[in-house]
């Protein structure tokens, strides 16, 4: 239960940015992010149909529509329980931990979150990318993780931040073997993709848009 706007913007930057340095650092006008995500949100472009925007545009689209939502990934109930794991020094502790938590997101949170978490992976894999897990970690933490719902100020926000980046840190380090149970794709599943008198085919998977 991924939504489409994410499987085709995720898509496209695993095919055509993964050479690009600061994929997730580096900023595009806004006017441009807005047209393609209202385009991706209303059925208007389809997978396949974003090559004359730049990789830094769709990119700033899934940061721009995980910013959106209602409430981050992890849930405003559930943050409590996830940021626990930034005190845990065990590997095999933190992937207990999270085993036990991720279960308890609801369907379309917890899929999107490891559909996100495996593509972030790839990209701090990538040299070329020069994003860090530590970088993603600061750049995806306050819409996976988010903010306490209580105001806080001073100190108490302070050690709030980093709770939230380090929260975000272990989750992208956990197996990735993890998140493919629920980030597989169905690969062998196609739809067509039709081009002016022409047609081809395009991978699909089994993911649905979500009510968030």
């Amino acid at each position: 239960m991924v939504p489409a706007l994410m499987v085709h913007c995720l898509d496209e930057i695993d095919l055509r940015g993964m050479n690009e340095a600061g994929i997730y650092r580096t900023c595009a006008p806004e006017k441009d992010i807005h047209l393609l995500k209202e385009q991706l949100l209303h059925g208007r472009i389809r997978a396949g149909e974003m090559n004359s925007y730049s990789v830094h545009v769709i990119a700033g689209v899934v940061k721009s529509f995980l910013s959106s939502l209602k409430e981050p990934l992890v849930t405003y109930t559930s943050r409590e329980l996830f940021t626990k794991i930034a005190y845990i020094d065990d590997d095999t502790d933190v992937q207990t931990v999270v085993c036990s938590l991720v279960p308890e997101l609801p369907q379309p949170n917890r899929d999107t979150l490891a559909f996100l978490i495996l593509h972030l992976q790839r990209v701090a894999e990538n040299v070329a990318c020069r994003m860090s897990v530590v970088t993603l970690a600061k750049a995806f933490g306050p819409m996976v993780i988010g903010h306490p719902c209580l105001d806080v100020s001073g100190l108490e926000k302070l050690r709030s931040v980093k709770e939230q980046h380090k929260t975000m840190e272990k989750l992208i380090n956990i197996t990735s073997d993890y998140w493919n149970c629920y980030g597989r794709y169905m690969e062998t599943a196609v739809t067509p993709v039709y081009k002016g008198n022409g047609s081809s085919t395009k991978r699909t998977g089994f993911f649905t848009s979500p009510h968030f």
